[in-house]
């Protein structure tokens, strides 16, 4: 039997996965491989290259992609992580282009551009299968196993209500942003008279200078000309969690457990108690079946069923640029104490509300820990104060 260059055999003999003929090795035994499976030479060569990851793919599986550069055709997995579909350019683009053309002023409710990660999220690569996608070992460019913590972005959507100046808060947000690149607006069907301000994802460090700097000026500017957000009950504020900086079902589980186990200190942290944010379908039979992508609702105090997110949606929302940050600050700090935490703390009792308040003392969470103070979870539960 003939051999590669290299020394080893040819390949057995198998089946087109796309025209189900049998496909035949040349003399080197060489195989080609399309849409991510064998393939026979022929339909290989009627195939397509991906022009972003550089896979072959065949025309069912192509895409054609706006970018900054012109048209592009790109392989379907590509165009569904990387781009969305524009209501401005009618087709789906990536944010590069997107950033070429005026954009609407409050998008509906199904708008969801490519993230643009603040600071700039680092290239990582799965290189060991996982039962559930989201994990399994990542690698950067060199090869470097990438620790997930490290890859830990947040982003928020903040509803608000005017009873009658939503284009003043349009105008606003024009005036001090100018561009998509730091967040958007978007209708949201529970708000009467006002809109969603999404955020891209953001470190926490990032997310400190974005509060002290220009998203907490816009916040106070919509305040001071009506526009209300902490005593409207039909508003709220949903925090996004990358999913893949969780170390796996067991670390995402630790998280959830902390906030569903804990409603009343959870809902005394967060400022309300709404049907928007159930906790009740989050009881510690379901936990585990949840985290692990079943049965997970949109309108659970902990949403499951996004595809790169955790959304924590218990948070009542402020337009006070230190009550988000707490937030923010709050489940940076859950997802860090769920994350050092081990299954025998979780059953012996030292997984704890009690063990979560002394880690946030202990650590860098100063606008969290002075909402804990403001609410009274520092030891009790005898105060109660605004936002």
């Amino acid at each position: 039997m003939p051999t590669e260059p290299n020394g080893l055999e040819p390949i057995e003999p198998t089946v087109c996965a796309h025209c189900e003929t049998v496909i035949t090795p040349d003399e080197y035994g060489r195989s080609y491989v399309l849409d991510g499976e064998e393939s026979c030479r022929v339909c290989y060569e009627h195939g397509w290259w991906c022009e972003r990851c550089g896979e072959r793919c065949s025309s069912a599986m192509s895409a054609s992609i706006l970018t900054e550069d012109g048209e592009a055709t790109w392989c379907n997995p590509c165009a569904d992580y990387y781009a969305e579909y524009c209501n401005s350019c009618g087709q789906s683009c990536t944010n590069d282009h997107h950033e070429t053309h005026e954009p609407e002023e409050v998008y509906e409710y199904g708008y969801k551009p490519y993230p643009v990660f603040h600071p700039a999220r680092p290239a990582t690569t799965r290189t060991e299968p996982y039962k559930m996608p989201e994990f399994g070992v990542l690698t950067d460019s060199d090869g470097r196993k990438v620790r997930r913590a490290d890859l830990l972005y947040i982003g928020a959507e903040v509803e608000v209500e005017s009873d009658s100046n939503t284009s003043a808060g349009v105008a606003l947000w024009r005036d001090r942003f100018g561009s998509e690149q730091d967040c958007y607006l978007k209708e949201d069907g529970s708000l009467d008279d006002g809109f969603e301000c999404v955020t891209h994802p953001r470190s926490l460090e990032s997310w400190r200078e974005f509060a002290a700097g220009e998203f907490g000026a816009f916040l106070s500017d919509l305040q001071r000309i009506g526009y209300r957000s902490w005593d409207r009950h039909n508003c709220g504020l949903h925090l996004h969690l990358s999913r893949d900086s969780f170390h796996g079902p067991a670390h995402l589980w630790r998280f959830v457990a902390l906030i569903a186990l804990n409603p009343v200190q959870a809902k005394r942290f967060a400022g309300r108690s709404s049907g928007y944010a159930d906790f009740d379908s989050l009881n510690s039979g379901r936990l585990i079946s949840k985290t692990h992508g079943n049965t997970s609702r949109h309108s659970d105090a902990v949403n499951l069923s996004n595809r790169d997110t955790v959304e924590v949606r218990i948070f009542r929302p402020s337009l006070k640029a230190a009550t988000v940050l707490g937030a923010v600050e709050f489940c940076h700090a859950a997802h860090a104490y769920s994350l050092a935490a081990s299954a025998r703390d979780v059953y012996t009792g030292a997984f704890s509300w009690a063990g979560f308040v002394r880690f946030v003392q202990s650590g860098d969470y100063p606008a969290a820990l002075a909402r804990f103070q403001r609410v009274g979870l520092m030891g009790g539960f005898d105060q109660s104060e605004g936002n």
